[in-house]
């Protein structure tokens, strides 16, 4: 199932992808395979306990960025800016 809402998702493959509220980064793995070499999955997830496991998939999987923000707070364009990324980005 996550197989296909990774693809759903990646569409004509973005340069970048924000999720929101990551969790424990099955989805995003998923993301991460369909985004391109030095394309971006910008994880976003809110809560602290989660964020470990995230950082470890960065280790393994450079296409992921973990971000421990709320996404009423972000600003997607100035993060996706801050990680060399073109907008518009796939949300």
């Amino acid at each position: 199932m996550l197989a296909r809402i990774a693809e759903a998702a990646a569409g004509d493959a973005p340069a970048a992808t924000v999720e929101i509220g990551a969790g424990h980064g099955a989805l995003t793995l998923h993301l991460a395979a369909r985004t391109p070499a030095g394309g971006r999955v910008l994880a976003i997830e809110v809560d602290d306990d989660l964020l470990p496991g995230l950082a470890e998939l960065a280790e393994e999987e450079p296409r992921i960025r973990p971000f421990a923000q709320d996404v009423l707070t972000v600003d997607i364009a100035e993060l996706a800016a801050a990680e060399g990324v073109a907008t518009p980005v796939r949300v």
